[in-house]
């Protein structure tokens, strides 16, 4: 792999619903070769509004790191976006 400091890197960043979920994600990503890395760390909560009703949850962040060129990114199915 080249240097870090000269690859183009795409990260993003999610939350899963779990640390034991999003423990299982980076496992199959990182397997699959899907990602060069994957990040995850103990919850967080989240605020939001959902359906008209304020809503509070634990939540695991989790961040993916590709070197581009090297692993093949494709689009997901789009999960529900709460309400602003």
């Amino acid at each position: 792999m080249e240097d870090c400091q000269e690859a183009d890197i795409l990260s993003v960043t999610t939350t899963v619903g779990s640390r034991r979920d999003a423990d299982a994600l980076a496992r199959v990503i990182v397997e699959r070769r899907l990602a060069a890395c994957v990040q995850v760390e103990e919850g967080l909560q989240s605020f939001y509004r959902w359906e008209g009703q304020l809503c509070e949850d634990r939540e695991a962040p989790s961040y993916f790191d590709w070197v581009l060129g090297e692993v093949e990114v494709t689009k997901a199915a789009p999960a529900q976006t709460p309400a602003r």
